[in-house]
């Protein structure tokens, strides 16, 4: 199991150019609307699991679809984000991982 990475809250968000001198080194992101930074994430010193290398796969090629995504479905996912913490992104990939919608 892979070791938790320290995580920090920050009073706001720094600009892109800090962030982007920190690449590497340091992630900003924001977790339920609070602007947080940690170390960056390294890769685990053990060999994955099989289900994780899958579902990495898996990820990595949505990641790559992204590239390709047309433009009528990107304007789509940002209308579903609007007025929530996610990211067209973030929708995307719940749709895609069969989550978009809560069931209970």
């Amino acid at each position: 199991m892979a070791a938790l990475t320290p995580v920090a809250k920050i009073d706001k968000m720094p600009s892109q150019s800090i962030i982007d001198g920190y690449r590497g080194v340091l992630d900003f992101y924001v977790h339920c609307g609070i602007p947080c930074v940690r170390s960056w994430p390294r890769s685990p010193s053990m060999p994955r699991s099989p289900a994780v290398q899958a579902s990495a796969a898996t990820f990595g090629e949505l990641a790559t679809a992204f590239s390709a995504t047309p433009a009528n479905i990107r304007r789509e996912a940002v209308l579903l984000a609007a007025g929530s913490e996610w990211t067209w992104r973030d929708v995307r990939y719940r749709a895609a991982f069969g989550s978009l919608i809560d069931h209970n």
